[in-house]
Order: C-alpha cells, then sequence, then structure tokens
C-alpha cells in the first residue's frame, strides 16, 4: 500500500507517546474513525485500507474501548421492540 506523510500539530507532551511500532496500526485505525462514523467509510474499508480483516479491526476497536455500534439506550430499546414483535408474528 502505498502512503503519504502528513503533518499534525500535537502537544510536545504527548511525543514520548507517538508513533511506537506497536501502536501505528491503532494510531491509523483512530485517524480512520471519525470517518467511519460519519459513514464516509465502512468498518470493512477501514480495514482493508490498514490491511486486516474487519473482524480484526473490531477487535482492536474493542480492546481500545471503541463500540463497533453507536446507539443511543432508546435506539436499542425500539430495535430489541422490533425484534419481539416479529417473533410474535410467527
Amino acid at each position: 500500500m502505498s502512503s503519504v506523510k502528513a503533518e499534525i500539530d500535537v502537544p510536545v507532551t504527548l511525543l514520548p507517546y507517538i508513533n511506537h511500532g506497536e501502536y501505528k496500526t491503532q494510531q491509523t485505525a483512530l485517524l480512520l474513525y471519525p470517518y467511519i462514523l460519519n459513514g464516509d467509510i465502512s468498518n470493512g474499508k477501514a480495514a482493508e485500507l490498514l490491511g486486516m480483516s474487519k473482524t480484526e479491526l473490531l477487535d482492536m476497536f474493542g480492546e481500545m474501548g471503541i463500540p463497533y455500534y453507536n446507539q443511543t439506550c432508546e435506539e436499542l430499546e425500539s430495535d430489541i421492540e422490533v425484534l419481539r414483535e416479529l417473533r410474535n408474528r410467527k
């Protein structure tokens, strides 16, 4: 995969934590995350760009404390209610 260098401003106090080899993939994933949330890019496409499977990406986000599903409690409750209604139709 080809890449380009991008320059960003970060506080000097963060420098000890940035660009350690083992975190490079996580840092790139975090750069992609806002685009995933906005729907500009899918988790699958982000995983492809990072050279990993979608499951590996979701696992990595989970380990970082980033949820796969971005739902409110009300949305989740509504989805559960729809599922109950569909089950009762059988």
